[in-house]
């Protein structure tokens, strides 16, 4: 209703500012999901032996000081479906009207932080080993977390990726990083019981 709000309606509450960061991941959430239609597709995928091939590495990743995620090998699928398909390695340029297929492979990994969700970006990811990639995601995080990453740090990715796995999610709808064609939604990787025929 208009004017000033019932005292009785705001009491228990506490407002905060929307400002900094949190506008600008608000203001770019809400752009994302107004300039592009959004389709999500949900499948499950066998990981079996990513999780073995994952598990003997474990211990060099140890001995290395980096904890190894299943997302650096991702990272490395990934890099490997833009290539083969450079449409979804892409952007829409409105004003020109014309569709720009990008030649690098800048993978952005949102994280959660505590000023919100962040997207850094693996630069040059095809250049990269699994090694790099995976301690450069973990320095992203880390920095990411403290609020310690550089703008230029937070810009350029062509296609990003979004894990909920952590958290136990197996299923969710991740909004697009403007002006990427598409993101990846990660849930985590769980044992089932299968049926094969």
């Amino acid at each position: 209703p208009p004017g000033a709000p019932d005292a009785a309606l705001t009491a228990g509450e506490e407002r905060v500012p929307l400002r900094g960061v949190r506008r600008v991941i608000a203001e770019t959430m809400v752009r994302a999901k107004r300039s592009a239609p959004h389709v999500t597709l949900m499948d499950e995928a066998d990981a079996g032996a990513l999780v073995s091939l994952r598990r003997a590495l474990l211990p060099e990743a140890e001995a290395r000081g980096i904890k190894l995620t299943y997302l650096p090998f991702v990272v490395k699928a990934v890099v490997a479906a833009l290539k083969a398909y450079p449409e979804v390695n892409a952007y829409l340029d409105e004003a020109r009207q014309e569709i720009v297929k990008k030649r690098v492979y800048h993978i952005g990994i949102a994280v959660d932080a505590p000023q919100g969700l962040v997207v850094p970006v693996v630069f040059d990811a095809d250049r990269k080993n699994g090694w790099e990639i995976a301690r450069e995601i973990q320095d992203l995080a880390a920095r990411a977390r403290e609020g310690r990453l550089k703008p230029q740090e937070l810009r350029g990715s062509t296609f990003s990726i979004s894990n909920l796995g952590a958290v136990g999610g197996g299923h969710f709808t991740p909004i697009l990083n403007p002006p990427e064609a598409a993101i990846l939604g990660l849930g985590r990787v769980a044992e089932k019981p299968v049926v094969r025929s």
